[in-house]
């Protein structure tokens, strides 16, 4: 039904009024739904590494492209390790060299009875399986990455860096 107003037409609807509150209850929740799930954040931002299937207990896993070592411990238990050394962050902040210091993992080192260490290249400063300081210039324990395993998958996230424990006066 249309009615002539002055000279504009206006539509009428049976029940008019509620059809049109109804109608605008609708869109706005479908605005609403839609912008809290563009703005809504991401469960996950952090780094897709695979499987918890793909890493085998009391393995190392070394993400060169991330700066990070990936550590399975024997339990289900992931830890993610900075490969920027505690040490050197500090002794060469500054210089154009100090990209070239980096913790790497030494698979092939013996000492102290265990084979598998990290090792700063720079300064000597050894770390163990979970990333605390066994020896040299360092002051603390390795700088962490948070990791979570959701639906079966592993990830890390670098854009948080967790202060590894200050462990002790430098030792060599």
């Amino acid at each position: 039904m249309i009615a002539k107003v002055g000279s504009l037409q206006a539509m009428h609807f049976p029940g008019g009024r509620p059809v049109f509150l109804f109608a605008l209850l609708v869109i706005l929740g479908v605005a609403l739904t839609l912008s809290a799930i563009y703005f809504w954040p991401d469960q996950n931002d952090g780094i897709n590494l695979g499987s918890i299937d793909d890493f085998v207990p009391s393995s190392v896993t070394t993400s060169a492209e991330h700066g990070f070592h990936l550590v399975r411990l024997d339990s289900s238990e992931f830890l993610a390790f900075s490969m920027i050394d505690p040490h050197s962050s500090v002794a060469y902040a500054g210089r154009a060299d100090a990209g070239d210091c980096q913790v790497a993992w030494r698979p092939d080192m013996y000492t102290q009875g265990k084979e598998g260490w990290f090792r700063d290249t720079c300064s000597g400063s050894t770390y163990d399986l979970d990333g605390t300081r066994v020896f040299g210039p360092s002051p603390r324990d390795l700088d962490r990455h948070p990791v979570t395993v959701e639906d079966g998958n592993v990830y890390v996230d670098t854009s948080t860096v967790n202060r590894g424990e200050d462990c002790c006066a430098a030792q060599d």
